[in-house]
């Protein structure tokens, strides 16, 4: 529901983008008419939860890499990566085309995504909450702010 509120605060006109950084005090009253449908809970497998530093050396401790030799690869990858935030489009495609062939040449037949995908089902299923949607309207009804900064349209 937590983007339910953000989309009634924007429709509710108050300027937030001017205010300096701060608590600023408001009083408003939204009206929302729609429906909210929330979907059954799932399991589901935890696997951005395995993909942390440990697993990561500990991987690289299992295949024989040295300390040295595992912080320094993953900073190199890490650089690798970071084009995808910092570089243009260009530069972004190219990385990514670049990854794809390194992996190909590294494990040609794909056996590095076959262990880790089957190591993925026997994991336990954890649970998630199920997904919540709103259809309809926020329509101000009424904005005011005790605070001078914020601008009511």
């Amino acid at each position: 529901m937590k983007n339910e509120l953000a989309v009634a605060i924007e429709k509710s006109k108050i300027k937030t983008d001017k205010l300096p950084v701060g608590k600023h005090s408001v009083n408003g009253l939204v009206r929302v008419i729609g429906e909210i449908e929330v979907k059954e809970d799932q399991q589901v497998t935890p696997t951005a939860s395995i993909l942390s530093v440990d697993f990561l050396l500990l991987t690289l401790r299992a295949a024989g890499v040295t300390r040295e030799a595992a912080l320094n690869a993953i900073s190199n990858v890490a650089q690798d990566y970071l084009v995808d935030w910092t570089g243009s489009d260009a530069d972004k495609k190219a990385a990514k085309k670049a990854r794809k062939a390194a992996i190909e040449a590294f494990d040609p037949e794909g056996k590095g995504k076959e262990a880790f995908d089957n190591f993925k089902l026997t994991l336990p299923k954890v649970p998630r909450a199920g997904a919540v949607t709103f259809e309809g309207s926020i329509t101000e009804v009424e904005a005011s702010a005790t605070d001078a900064l914020i601008e009511v349209a």
